[in-house]
């Protein structure tokens, strides 16, 4: 399956007395992680794979079809030194339509502890797992990542305005955006008026989003009118917490203020798994009407 990415077992033992081609089943054991054994238990070998579930995927032993390879662009070469470059390619994989799956009967055996057991690798200036664990966060805009929102580089959500509004009218649109409670959200305005880039320097973009974002963001907010405040955290709880598609956002008159795409549906329709009519339906298709409970 052209869309799966699969992981193996990994188990630990001592291997300082292991000879080249020796069974390492043979040498002392460590504990197995217990983190990865209730991951894999809790949803069911991934089967069950929820937006964070991606964490459970290491490179020790893992495998996916080279086409998702290069969809994804691979590994993230900005990684260096100690971890993050696997739950890195796992959270791209997973946030762009892929199927993550948990293979037990391939097993990569590790020399030593997992790195609970090794706390000199915890915070070691410019790696460790304290080191990891930043990287990760300044590329991954997962809410369970990040401590707090940055829409700077790598944003959670991108808005694009309507290309029809202009004047105050657009003025109105993106300050609602920038109001949203759920604040790691970057705009993007349409044309290149220089009274707006004036006004929003440093806030908002003019040109096309990059791959990088495209790629990272879980959404893209397409705006048409002002939302309420919290209108874009109720939509992304709907579309992360019930994997959906596409969130339509409308106003008490049922006019559509926005529309809330999720980047894993656009990511099988890029690869061409589905097509757009069929992504609506297998993803599913719902409706917030902004401003009521």
């Amino acid at each position: 399956c052209p869309d799966v990415l699969a992981v193996g077992r990994r188990r630990h033992a001592d291997l300082s007395g292991t000879a080249p081609g020796d069974d390492p089943a043979g040498a002392p054991q460590l504990p197995d992680p217990a983190w990865l054994a209730d991951g894999y238990r809790r949803t069911r070998d991934l089967l069950d794979a929820s937006g964070t579930d991606w964490q459970l995927v290491i490179s020790a032993v893992l495998a996916l079809h080279r086409s998702l390879f290069d969809d994804l662009g691979g590994f993230d070469e900005r990684y260096v030194g100690y971890g993050g470059e696997d739950w890195d390619l796992a959270y791209r994989a997973w946030n762009n339509g892929a199927l993550l799956v948990h293979e037990p009967s391939a097993v990569a055996w590790h020399d030593g502890p997992d790195w609970g057991g090794r706390p000199e690798d915890h915070d070691a200036v410019g790696g460790g797992k304290d080191g990891e664990r930043i990287r990760i966060a300044a590329l991954v805009p997962d809410p369970g990542v990040r401590g707090a929102p940055l829409p700077g580089a790598v944003p959670d959500v991108l808005a694009t305005v309507d290309a029809d509004a202009h004047g105050w009218e657009l003025v109105e649109i993106v300050d609602a955006v920038l109001n949203q409670t759920h604040r790691d959200v970057r705009v993007r305005l349409p044309g290149c008026d220089p009274r707006l880039d004036e006004l929003y320097r440093g806030v908002a973009d003019t040109g096309p989003w990059s791959p990088d974002r495209l790629c990272r963001a879980r959404a893209r907010l397409h705006v048409h009118a002002p939302l309420p405040p919290d209108a874009l955290a109720r939509a992304m709880d709907l579309l992360t917490g019930h994997d959906l598609g596409r969130v339509e956002i409308a106003g008490p008159d049922g006019r559509t203020l926005a529309v809330l795409v999720s980047t894993r549906a656009a990511g099988r329709a890029r690869r061409g798994r589905v097509d757009d009519a069929v992504a609506q339906h297998r993803e599913g298709v719902a409706t917030l009407l902004a401003g009521m409970p």
